[in-house]
């Protein structure tokens, strides 16, 4: 019987090392299984915490069940998780648990890790043995191998080396950028604002803006980017409506002194004092004045209730 369960290829990975991040051996054998569906769905994907009545659930296919975890064991592992910023969840209009990953942050940790292990392995190797009693670099790799009847096999014998690899491979983050998963982008705005961010853009960054601009009308994506690159913004943000009560105070206050400008240049202005300049009549600079007040108010008017109407 121990036979089977050592030639079981049915099973779920577990590396120790990963407790040195998630601080558990439950939280690390879960963040495995992340690493595992994520690049099995090549993205974000969603899965049940037990089974349910859900029309998408599928005998067998959620996390209590592939790890046999109790429901207060997944969630701990999960908040674990959760907490040091390596897996984000959230919950769809039609209950599912949408599970991604912090890729940068994976990346830097397990790099960080790995450099470490590798640093203390070769500090320990670089010790004198005697001869043959440093056996795992000096037997051959098949002699620390697990056959099985297919002929397949579990090597016992990676390096820290190794290791490292085997997971930049898995994990690291992608570094082309999909831009068919935003079928609502505007293309012309989206290139302006990756030409205004310069050829250092990271491509995480892109695919934070593009899931931002992608929530938007595409006219409303095209004003967001010229509003950031005139105020010379570092980020995207929705486009500030008009302040009318600016707008208004700044016209009346230019309309007051293109007025005084004109009584001043007049010649009534000048004799006020020795003529009685209210007697002879209103002058027709002044009546002009007048009009164009009049004409800015209905301006002004106009601009309300458009704005009113966005």
């Amino acid at each position: 019987m121990y036979k089977i369960i050592a030639n079981d290829n049915n099973i779920i990975p577990y590396r120790k090392e990963l407790n040195a991040i998630t601080g558990s051996i439950n939280a690390s054998i879960l963040l495995g299984q992340i690493f595992y569906w994520y690049e099995k769905n090549g993205g974000d994907f969603f899965k049940f915490k037990e089974p349910c009545e859900h029309s998408l659930y599928t005998v067998g296919d959620s996390w209590t069940e592939e790890l046999g975890y109790s429901r207060r064991e997944f969630d701990s592992a999960l908040k674990l998780l959760k907490d040091k910023g390596l897996v984000t969840t959230k919950i769809t209009q039609d209950r599912r648990t949408i599970y991604n990953l912090n890729l940068e942050l994976v990346s830097k940790e397990l790099n960080s890790l790995y450099q470490k292990l590798e640093t203390n392995f070769i500090k320990r190797t670089n010790q004198t043995f005697p001869k043959g009693e440093n056996a795992l670099y000096q037997k051959n790799k098949s002699d620390f191998s697990i056959k099985n009847n297919n002929n397949s096999s579990r090597d016992y014998s990676e390096t820290t080396s190794d290791i490292k690899e085997k997971f930049k491979k898995e994990i690291e983050p992608k570094k082309t950028f999909e831009i068919s998963k935003y079928p609502n982008l505007n293309l012309e705005a989206f290139e302006m604002w990756c030409e205004y961010k310069g050829n250092k853009y990271s491509v995480a960054g892109k695919r934070l803006s593009a899931n931002k601009l992608n929530g938007y009308d595409k006219d409303t994506q095209l004003k967001m980017v010229e509003q950031s690159i005139m105020n010379n913004y570092q980020g995207l943000f929705e486009v500030k409506k008009p302040n009318i009560n600016g707008v208004v105070a700044s016209m009346n206050e230019e309309l007051s002194q293109e007025a005084l400008a004109i009584i001043k240049g007049s010649d009534e202005y000048n004799h006020v004092l020795d003529d009685n300049w209210l007697s002879r009549g209103v002058p027709d600079e002044v009546l002009e004045f007048n009009r164009r007040i009049s004409e800015q108010k209905e301006l002004q008017n106009k601009q309300f209730i458009q704005i009113g109407g966005e």
